[in-house]
């Protein structure tokens, strides 16, 4: 849907890192975000 974002699964980054002959370190953004809970911008 227009507006909302664009979640791809981890096997869709998976076929889209194969598929461009790359690794997943290459694609994931650089530094790696903090994932723990109440340390993202989203809680």
């Amino acid at each position: 849907m227009p507006g909302t974002p664009a979640n791809p699964s981890l096997r869709n980054v998976m076929a889209i890192a194969q598929a461009l002959g790359v690794g997943l370190d290459e694609i994931a953004p650089k530094p790696w975000p903090d994932l723990h809970p109440g340390h993202g911008t989203r809680q």
